[in-house]
């Protein structure tokens, strides 16, 4: 009996199905809230999560996750032998009516995974357009600036160490214009046709002839600049060279070689660690300078949504009827439907993806074992633009006639106990 007890004890099982012993192996399963409910092919267990099962015979086990006043989850996840498989880090969204905040004359919605606030874009006339900053404290947006054109606006930058700041890229007519927006003194700068790039506290912009530099106090300056060089940002360069029909790529003062890009009217879109965005439209390059030559890939979608996990930026973007995630060099699809979707936006974690169709809101678990598991969050008439700030969607949208700004919490309302009478001496 002894050599079985210790093979019993050290997780070693017999396999009927095999016909062998094999070592027996560990599921981890944690939400957030914690607190769930286990069901393991389709049977309860007594534990809730976070929890550790250990000596789990290998195989397929199908993992169903409940918890009161809350979303569901489920997958089924493979047990290896003498290994560890997660089911970790599973948000289970909280079930919650979106609140209406009010009216609004809002079209559109511009916000970024960790932010605090976002823009929310309006027209009250053809003349005019209006960007709010949107609180995501307050849910208010009570600090608004006018601009008087008619701007269809595709892409908001912030300034990374300023929030109250933002570059503005809109079509105004038939040409593409750039404004400098500042809520600290509540001003629209609109800029000479360019690629403009935050660099610390400044604004460095490149025409077809100058290098501009604006302060954080506005103050421009300019220096004249290299007739092949298109862009720059960083230490790398954008040259035009004769007789080239595409972009060079270099890195350096004196570089003595580059990369030839693809066809294209390319400007720097950001660079972080080895990778550089590069943007042509609503065309995008991924460039892995990691590799010797450079790996490079290719995507079409609207503007970039960025989140940073663990120093490394992962991107969403939505290109007519599909959502995909961009990490790793290769654009990756996450959802398909027959119409146009209306937008994509980060939880802050960046495990999980909010898309909006026409008429729902739905969050997709990244986690590609067994497919994605997709929540609907919210049912609307007519959905217009999305973001996330603060633990909450944003929405701009119609919902049993009421149109305007909505909220859905993302997070448990507390219940605000009711003490009995008795038990307050009456």
């Amino acid at each position: 009996m002894a050599p079985a007890v210790v093979f019993y004890t050290s997780g070693y099982r017999w396999n009927p199905k095999k016909n062998a012993i094999e070592r027996n192996g560990t599921l981890i399963v944690d939400t957030v809230p914690s607190g769930a409910s286990i069901k393991l092919n389709g049977k309860t267990i007594p534990e809730t999560t976070p929890i550790t099962l250990q000596n789990m015979a290998p195989g397929s086990y199908k993992i169903e996750l409940e918890l009161k006043d809350h979303h569901p989850w489920s997958k089924t996840l493979w047990v290896e032998p003498e290994r560890v498989t997660f089911a970790s880090g599973v948000y289970l969204w909280p079930v919650n009516e979106p609140e209406y905040l009010g009216q609004s004359d809002a079209t559109d919605l511009f916000g970024e995974a960790n932010a605090s606030s976002a823009f929310l874009i309006a027209k009250s006339n053809t003349n005019l357009t209006s960007i709010r900053l949107l609180d995501g404290k307050t849910s208010k947006s009570d600090q608004q600036i006018d601009i008087k054109e008619n701007i269809e606006i595709f892409e908001v930058e912030w300034n990374p160490i300023n929030p109250s700041q933002a570059l503005v890229h809109g079509h105004t007519s038939s040409t593409v214009s750039v404004w400098l927006i500042n809520f600290e003194d509540i001003s629209a700068n609109k800029l000479p046709p360019g690629n403009y790039h935050w660099q610390g506290r400044e604004l460095i912009g490149y025409t077809d002839e100058y290098k501009l530099t604006i302060s954080r106090d506005q103050t421009v300056s300019r220096e004249n600049k290299a007739a092949s060089v298109k862009d720059e940002l960083n230490d790398y360069k954008l040259l035009e060279l004769p007789q080239s029909t595409g972009l060079i790529l270099t890195k350096g003062e004196n570089a003595e070689e580059g990369s030839i890009l693809p066809v294209g009217s390319w400007s720097f879109w950001s660079i972080s660690n080895e990778t550089i965005i590069l943007r042509d439209q609503n065309k995008w390059l991924w460039i892995d300078t990691a590799q010797n030559p450079a790996s490079i890939s290719q995507a079409y979608g609207d503007w970039l949504n960025a989140v940073s996990v663990k120093k490394n930026i992962k991107y969403a973007f939505k290109h007519n009827n599909e959502a995909w995630i961009w990490q790793e060099n290769n654009p990756e699809l996450i959802y398909r439907q027959s119409d146009p979707l209306v937008g994509v936006a980060w939880h802050a974690q960046g495990r999980d993806l909010a898309v909006a169709g026409k008429n729902e809101v739905i969050m997709f678990n990244l986690d590609s074992r067994d497919g994605r598991y997709k929540t609907t969050l919210a049912q609307f008439d007519n959905l217009q633009a999305i973001t996330i700030l603060q633990d909450a969607i944003y929405i701009i949208g119609q919902k049993q006639n009421q149109q305007g700004l909505w909220k859905l919490d993302l997070t448990a309302k507390k219940q605000n106990a009711i003490r009995p009478l008795s038990n307050l001496g009456l």
